[in-house]
């Protein structure tokens, strides 16, 4: 071979080695280039589930509790561990409060377990009345209407408070709640309210008059009110150091005890001389001054009166009197009236009340109203009922009317018995019990004056006399015991529990 076609192939071999090295190392670029646009996408895709995860679209989604199988979301649970939560923050314990602090250091329970359990109880109740509601023919559009004014109170409560609808409810009931779980759990409670009245009403009226002799052949004592009258006097406080500021022996406080307590004594034994010579029980309480007292009261059932002075009291006949010692704290004047069944009949009646405007003083406190403003209350009162004597004249139009003037539930009231109110305050308690006979139709104006309730006049329409006291108490008892045993038994067939996702609630 000559010396130019070797070189001519040497030639080519390094050409195709150079071809070889750049299609190999094109390859690699390729390789590498796919490799990173995969880990590219990798992380694109894991930035946006991170995204996702912290708008709380799978937090909210996610199975908060099972209830007999079905499942509960974690905006669907918010909405009961909220309304606990606020309910006892500020209805009942007055403070905020921190749903991470510790509550039981043993168990280290907190107030969110505490909440949580709550709410799983709520929801059970809510839930399985819910579900009983549909299989006997309830449904969402039987409450649509009542769902809406909720919403459109929430709304109008957003808006007075600068947020936007679905902003408010994140704000009321945490962030994982939406506006589509509001309608559905205000659904679902709605519902279960008025499936709740309706077998409420039927267990009622299927209680029988036998049944409520029944009762209370039983239990008479638990039936029956009680009426006496009581004078309590409280020995002094002893302070635990003297007035040098030595703190006293146990002998020394014992001694004081003793005094205060023997100095209250010898009051109530006074006023007992007194009662037994004739002295009627006003007179006394203004003359003795106990510590505090009762003129003839009522009270329904032997397990309501006092322990510190039940058992003399029952030992007593009718108009006795004794003394009852209340250990250590003071004594009692207890005097026995009566023990019998409440044979009263409460009154069922429309009411329109209006206002008699009042104005405030120096301190900010109301001022009852100026004979102007009561004249006004009461020309604005008998206005209102010409109007309902110039139309139908009818129950409904009553009702009507006072819906139009704001009363709720069109103005009805029931169970008002003789001693409901003061005579002397409210004009309704004379007409309806001291003025004769009510029958289904009446009507009147009433003037009604309370410091601490309000000042105007009622505008009343008697609807008609209820079954005797004793027999509602009765009824009451044994509609709410059936109620119970139905609840507990749904509840019983449809167990709760709580997942780990229930912590997601903040």
């Amino acid at each position: 071979m000559s010396a130019s076609k070797k070189k001519l192939q040497r030639k080519a071999e390094v050409d195709v080695e150079k071809v070889s090295e750049a299609e190999a190392k094109q390859a690699a670029y390729k390789k590498k280039s796919r490799t990173y646009s995969i880990i590219a996408i990798v992380i694109v895709v894991l930035v946006a589930a991170l995204l996702v995860w912290n708008s709380g679209i799978f937090q909210k989604g996610a199975t908060a509790a099972t209830i007999g199988g079905e499942k509960l979301s974690v905006s669907e649970l918010s909405y009961y561990y909220y309304n606990n939560y606020y309910y006892r923050m500020y209805a009942q314990y007055g403070i905020s409060i921190d749903p991470n602090a510790v509550i039981d250091e043993e168990k280290g329970t907190t107030y969110r377990d505490y909440f949580l359990e709550l709410a799983l109880t709520d929801a059970h109740e809510i839930e399985t009345l819910y579900r009983d509601a549909l299989a006997n023919g309830f449904s969402d559009a039987d409450v649509a209407e009542d769902v809406d004014a909720i919403i459109d109170s929430y709304k109008s409560a957003a808006a007075s408070a600068g947020y936007s609808y679905k902003a408010y409810l994140k704000a009321a009931m945490g962030r994982y709640m939406t506006p589509s779980a509001f309608r559905t759990m205000a659904t679902h409670n709605m519902v279960a309210s008025k499936y709740y009245s309706d077998v409420a009403t039927e267990k009622s009226d299927s209680i029988t008059s036998a049944d409520l002799d029944a009762y209370y052949a039983e239990n008479t004592d638990e039936v029956d009110t009680y009426t006496y009258s009581y004078l309590y006097f409280k020995a002094d406080t002893i302070s635990a150091t003297s007035e040098e500021g030595k703190n006293l022996s146990e002998d020394e406080l014992k001694a004081k005890n003793e005094a205060a307590m023997a100095d209250a004594k010898a009051k109530a034994e006074a006023a007992l001389a007194d009662y037994n010579n004739g002295t009627a029980i006003a007179a006394l309480i203004e003359k003795t001054e106990p510590y505090t007292s009762g003129d003839h009261a009522k009270t329904t059932g032997k397990s309501s009166l006092s322990s510190a002075y039940s058992e003399e009291l029952l030992k007593l006949n009718k108009d006795e009197a004794a003394i009852a010692e209340y250990e250590n704290n003071g004594y009692y004047v207890v005097i026995f009236h009566e023990k019998a069944r409440n044979e009263e009949l409460p009154a069922s009646v429309y009411n329109i009340f209006v206002e008699a405007k009042t104005t405030l003083d120096k301190d900010n406190k109301p001022v009852a109203p100026d004979a102007k403003a009561w004249a006004d209350a009461e020309k604005q009162a008998r206005d209102l009922l010409a109007e309902w004597e110039g139309g139908k004249k009818t129950e409904e139009s009553f009702s009507a009317l006072a819906t139009k003037q704001g009363m709720s539930n069109g103005g009805l009231s029931t169970g008002i018995t003789s001693d409901a109110s003061d005579p002397e305050q409210d004009g309704r308690i004379n007409w309806l019990f001291n003025e004769g006979e009510r029958v289904k139709g009446d009507t009147t104006v009433a003037r009604y004056e309370n410091a601490n309730y309000g000042y105007g006049y009622y505008v009343t329409y008697f609807l008609e006399w209820e079954e005797a006291v004793w027999m509602q108490n009765i009824r009451n008892t044994l509609t709410n015991e059936h109620l119970t045993e139905w609840k507990d038994g749904l509840k019983e067939a449809s167990p709760a529990v709580l997942t780990n996702a229930a912590r997601n609630i903040d």
